[in-house]
């Protein structure tokens, strides 16, 4: 009844509300909304919708601000710590003003987020939180302001008390009314605090600190399944699952960080760069500049090798392939010192150098090489050996926050076994059994023969149906299953120069082993999330997820001067490219690619063609 009347009075004398152009908001329906061009010609004797950029015209024209309207979250996105930030983009008034009760001067210049994945920009402006970035939510210090505000004339908005008031109670989510308010030089509306903050001590250190103590910075190398990887673009696994299960108990605030390279994740603690890394273990050396968590999980290193392998013991291995400082290297070199050790980037490097012969064994945690083994239906190797050491996993902290260290023991102790495998099941079909329990070996073995049969059969099935039998890379129908969920990146079309005349020449045999080296040369110099595919004779087809069109081209490039280095035998073969990008139409992007491929052949083949 009370707001019915206040509106039935208003329409006795209907106010002009002007609006900015692009302004959206429903206001009731007896208010004119006019836009205007410049706010010098508007008359202020009514109310007016301002953007938070125009509000110093609030003060040079003497305005009473009635209400602000659209809530407006500031996130200053960044893949550099706070203080090495030097140039911004998409900076709007009230981000200048919040940064500038720091004691630095930041250079404000134009970019978009693409800058900043490129890293042409230091920092950028958002209104969200951006995922595998560094967030400086303004958020976190109580800031907060609105997109837009309502404001008259002083002398009108007391003459028109009722008007003001149903405007206020119409935005009453929206008003102004007992808040405290950012005092810098003047009085600045559109950012203010639900409590004060003395600015006389927040400097760059404060707030550094206060953002890292508040939301933990968790680092990552996502490229070690099933503790931590990426699936289907999300952050997953045993140890992610492990450490969110963790926080919750801990009521701890934290923020993912990705990186590609493990031994990225160690210096960004020691820099203190990052303050946590959930899955790893404690030796010496890490010790000097972190702290860890009593362990929270119990897994034995496994020696997988191919089968067949005249092995007898751990000491008769004459080199294994193991990732470059994880603790599986550390480990195995304490006990095992004589074997020679070949350091790659991760795990499925590892595995594959064994696939590939080229490593006699590779090492790790059990359920990633069980992992590995069975998502990428590698049915020729076996676990050989379960070593007498075993990898626990810890919470690795950054040595002066011990105090979190203790919140997250804490939170571990209070984990019961029944969670424990209930994430491990998501993963991997293992049974925890608590370490002083003497059949864990036993029961390992068994899960681990479970799962390797259960490859065997899958295999059967499934093998004809995806895979080139001659190449073992996909076939087309695998090729289309894969490229389902694609949507940018850049194609390379390839085929093999001649290859006619090959098989006319040295048979058709020698014809297949040139098909099977071609597509182990290729599988060397591709990542893993690309896709490589035969998809007819000598055709190939490679698609490279969320890369651009030159890098496809550099990419095509160096894959060119790999196939015609390489000695097929004593005879030299060579490959035509042609490359194509694709944002959304990846049919069509295939089809430009095919004709980029044609004209490489046309010019005199062994050579690359682009066609946007």
């Amino acid at each position: 009844m009370k707001y019915l009347l206040i509106f039935l009075f208003n329409f006795l004398f209907a106010h002009i509300i002007y609006v900015p152009k692009g302004f959206e908001y429903k206001f009731p329906k007896d208010y004119e909304i006019k836009t205007y061009s410049s706010l010098n010609k508007v008359d202020f004797n009514n109310f007016v919708v301002i953007k938070n950029n125009d509000f110093p015209i609030v003060f040079d024209k003497n305005l009473k601000v009635i209400a602000g309207i659209k809530p407006q979250r500031e996130v200053i996105v960044s893949y550099k710590p706070f203080n090495e930030i030097e140039t911004i983009a998409n900076v709007d008034l009230p981000t200048k003003i919040f940064l500038s009760i720091f004691n630095k001067k930041f250079k404000f210049v134009k970019g978009t987020l693409e800058d900043l994945k490129h890293k042409k920009i230091d920092a950028y402006v958002a209104h969200k939180e951006i995922p595998n970035l560094l967030n400086y939510d303004s958020g976190d210090f109580e800031i907060r302001f609105h997109k837009y505000y309502l404001v008259s004339s002083k002398e009108f908005e007391k003459k028109n008390d009722s008007s003001a008031e149903f405007l206020k109670e119409y935005l009453v989510d929206n008003n102004l009314n007992n808040q405290n308010l950012l005092l810098k030089d003047i009085i600045f509306y559109s950012l203010y605090f639900r409590k004060k903050i003395d600015f006389s001590t927040l400097d760059e250190n404060y707030f550094y600190q206060r953002y890292s103590i508040n939301t933990l910075r968790v680092i990552l190398a996502p490229t070690w399944p099933p503790f931590d990887f990426i699936q289907n673009g999300r952050l997953v696994g045993i140890g992610v699952d492990m450490w969110k299960l963790i926080a919750k108990k801990a009521h701890l605030k934290y923020k993912f960080i990705i990186t590609p390279i493990w031994i990225d994740v160690l210096k960004a603690i020691k820099e203190k760069r990052a303050d946590i890394t959930p899955n790893t273990s404690a030796t010496p050396d890490r010790e000097k500049y972190a702290i860890f968590s009593r362990p929270y999980m119990e897994f034995p290193y496994a020696v997988i090798c191919r089968k067949g392998e005249n092995i007898h013991s751990i000491k008769d291995i004459k080199n294994i392939a193991v990732g470059y400082n994880y603790t599986a290297y550390i480990e195995m070199k304490k006990h095992y010192p004589n074997i020679k050790y070949i350091e790659v980037r991760n795990v499925l490097e590892a595995v594959k150098l064994v696939v590939n012969k080229k490593a006699q064994c590779a090492v790790d945690v059990l359920p990633v090489i069980a992992y590995i083994v069975n998502k990428n239906h590698f049915v020729n190797l076996e676990v050989k050996y379960l070593t007498p050491f075993k990898f626990k996993l810890q919470v690795m902290v950054r040595k002066d926050l011990d105090n979190v260290r203790d919140k997250i023991n804490k939170a571990i102790d209070s984990i019961s076994d029944e969670e424990k495998q209930k994430i491990i099941n998501k993963y991997v079909s293992l049974t925890i059994v608590k370490p002083e329990d003497n059949t864990l070996k036993i029961v390992l073995v068994i899960g681990v023969l479970i799962i390797l049969i259960l490859i065997y059969f899958y295999l059967k099935i499934r093998k004809a149906a995806y895979l080139d039998e001659l190449t073992k890379i996909l076939n087309r129908r695998g090729f289309e299953k894969e490229i389902r969920n694609i949507k940018k990146g850049s194609v390379i079309f390839i085929d093999v120069d001649h290859f006619k005349k090959v098989n006319d020449t040295y048979g058709h045999e020698f014809g297949d082993y040139v098909l099977k080296e071609f597509a182990n040369v290729v599988k060397q110099n591709i990542r893993n999330s690309d896709i490589f595919a035969r998809i007819g004779g000598e055709e190939f087809v490679l698609i490279l997820p969320h890369t651009s069109y030159e890098s496809a081209l550099k990419v095509a490039e160096k894959l060119r001067k790999a196939i015609e280095k390489h000695d097929f035998k004593g005879k030299k073969i060579t490959a035509s490219f042609g490359v194509s990008e694709f944002e959304g139409d990846l049919q069509m992007a295939i089809e430009i690619a095919d004709e980029a491929l044609y004209e490489a052949k046309r010019n005199g083949r062994n050579q690359v063609k682009g066609k946007r």
